[in-house]
């Protein structure tokens, strides 16, 4: 984890946007040519209007409920995270363990073979 930087409370960060590739993929089940002439006449002013109310959409639906959610997310990862013998371990997001800096670790499937890892290979081989 890197240096802790925190900006005021109002900053806001983007979570996505919309384009005509995505009116693509949205309609492919009509066909590639087909989708690509929905998404050709799409004005500007009617993507824009399509971008605000997916954004309408997504707040009044999903939104706050993502966000605890991968908030959650951050919480229980930072508690998975711990230093041993000045080296950090942390899990994952594919639930496996890794060493800080050492990608030759590979895969540890639990944190004691992560302690493992440090006393065998890396201290013993300083």
């Amino acid at each position: 984890m890197g240096r802790i930087e925190v900006g005021r409370m109002d900053n806001p960060f983007v979570i996505t946007s919309v384009c005509r590739t995505d009116v693509i993929q949205a309609f492919e089940e009509k066909g590639k040519t087909k989708a690509r002439e929905i998404a050709r006449c799409l004005t500007n002013d009617e993507m824009e209007w399509v971008a605000r109310k997916m954004a309408d959409d997504y707040c009044n639906q999903l939104f706050w409920q993502s966000l605890r959610i991968m908030v959650e997310a951050i919480i229980e990862r930072r508690s998975m995270k711990e230093n041993y013998k000045g080296y950090d371990i942390e899990k994952g997001d594919d639930g496996f363990y890794y060493v800080e800096g050492d990608v030759s670790a590979g895969h540890m499937s639990t944190i004691e073979e992560a302690r493992n890892f440090i006393d065998n290979t890396l201290i013993e081989g300083r």
